[in-house]
């Protein structure tokens, strides 16, 4: 199903030894699936990100939706 989405999409992972569930090589499979998918990593979170860095968190989310709401 992964190929069909079509609208801008963010994939925030974090680091897999802390918790995240998604690793690196994973998140590539996904982009190679997904092209306009666009990846951030936020180093010294696991699995809940915007809890864990929450400055960090804004800080992708924000820029991200001002480009596609740009669109």
């Amino acid at each position: 199903m992964l190929p069909q989405i079509t609208c801008p999409a963010l994939l925030i992972t974090a680091d897999p030894e802390r918790g995240a569930g998604v690793t690196a090589e994973r998140a590539r499979e996904m982009q190679a699936l997904i092209p306009q998918l666009q990846v951030a990593h936020i180093a010294g979170a696991g699995h809940n990100i915007r809890r864990e860095q929450f400055a960090a968190f804004i800080g992708v989310i924000r820029p991200f939706l001002a480009s596609w709401a740009a669109m």
